[in-house]
């Protein structure tokens, strides 16, 4: 709902001085939670990820964010070695720094990626701690990416429905202003024709009463 009065707060203005902008795309995309937002953010983080540490990783979990795991991380049976625990205790600083990051760039991260980082981070916390295999952690991240993608798009669906009626709002409220310009410019259109009517009226009654008396002028509709 603010989003909307922002949209039309902006919009409505803007189509009374005759330069009408569609402002959805910038208002929607720059929220949080739009899927674009997230990339632009996440982009902010690649230097991050860059960690030679994390060769250890490699063939056996994702590293970059919304990385999927292949099918053949998801048959890797064994824990972390200690080269690649250290590698994993890195992996979560740079998931908690890029965070930071974004959040000072102007890009924080939504509720959803929290909500997703929160879990793969205990997912990972097993894994620091030896309890379970690599194959379990990348079931779990497919598990959690699964759900939280199902979030986003029923949330990116009512997003754009939302748009769509914000978009039908605008028009109506545009329609509506004409319709009001337009019966203030008729109502003008009668005051002065009523303004012109009285002072025909004045004139015409003055006309009348400098009738001097006996002649063939008479007021009235009939002459006596």
């Amino acid at each position: 709902m603010q989003l909307l009065r922002q949209y039309l707060y902006l919009l409505f203005p803007l189509s009374l001085s005759g330069c009408v902008v569609d402002v959805t795309p910038l208002i929607y995309n720059s929220s949080p939670f739009s899927v674009t937002a997230q990339e632009e953010g996440n982009a902010q983080c690649n230097e991050l990820y860059n960690n030679a540490k994390f060769t250890h990783l490699k063939g056996k979990m994702p590293v970059r964010p919304a990385e999927i795991p292949t099918r053949a991380m998801l048959s890797v049976a064994t824990v972390p070695a200690d080269n690649e625990v250290r590698a994993i205790q890195a992996l979560e600083a740079a998931v908690r720094n890029c965070r930071q990051l974004r959040a000072a760039a102007g890009m924080p991260t939504s509720a959803t990626e929290d909500i997703q980082a929160a879990r793969v981070s205990r997912l990972r916390y097993g894994l620091y701690k030896g309890e379970i295999p690599y194959a379990v952690y990348n079931h779990g991240l497919v598990q959690v990416m699964r759900q939280s993608q199902d979030f986003m798009l029923a949330g990116e669906t009512a997003g754009q429905r939302g748009k769509e009626i914000g978009q039908e709002r605008q028009r109506q409220a545009l329609m509506q202003a004409e319709t009001q310009a337009n019966l203030n410019k008729i109502n003008s259109n009668i005051t002065g024709y009523r303004n012109d009517f009285n002072s025909y009226k004045n004139d015409l009654n003055h006309f009348y009463d400098t009738i001097p008396s006996g002649t063939w002028f008479c007021k009235g509709y009939s002459c006596n």
